[in-house]
């Protein structure tokens, strides 16, 4: 007579694989971050502030267009991750060691007009906008 020996997982060996399968699905979704953002121009692009009467409250040149998602953090060194995708719109959650955080929300129109809704905190300053982000040429 043959005896089989039943191994159950430990919890340990169970948040292992729990822990992998959650950590492969950002990969995924990161995957698809280049479905909204990878298909905008890159070159100037200057931003409106709809509370403020749609004025021209900046200008920047985009060569990397992740910078879209940290305005207010922009040349800081950041961590990104998208927490969604659905259409043409895209959620994202960023920390800057040591110099703030944020959660936003980037929705495209098309590949050289977005809007922008983001809020967090810099340099100990909380921060709460929305922009529409148009290209407007090449950097000079």
């Amino acid at each position: 007579m043959i005896k089989s020996k039943i191994i159950f997982p430990s919890i340990g060996m169970l948040a292992l694989l729990i822990g992998t399968f959650t950590v492969a699905l950002p990969s995924s979704v990161q995957a698809q971050n280049s479905n909204i953002l990878s298909s905008l121009k890159s070159g100037l692009w200057q931003f409106r502030e709809k509370a403020r009467g749609n004025d021209i409250v900046d200008a920047i040149c985009i060569g990397d267009v992740n910078k879209m998602i940290k305005i207010k953090n922009k040349n800081d060194r950041c961590t990104i991750k998208m927490l969604s995708q659905s259409g043409n719109s895209a959620t994202y959650e960023y920390s800057c060691v040591g110099k703030g955080k944020g959660r936003t929300i980037i929705r495209k129109e098309t590949s050289g007009l977005v809007q922008i809704s983001s809020q967090g905190i810099t340099d100990g300053q909380l921060f709460d906008f929305k922009l529409e982000a148009r290209h407007a040429g090449s950097c000079q």
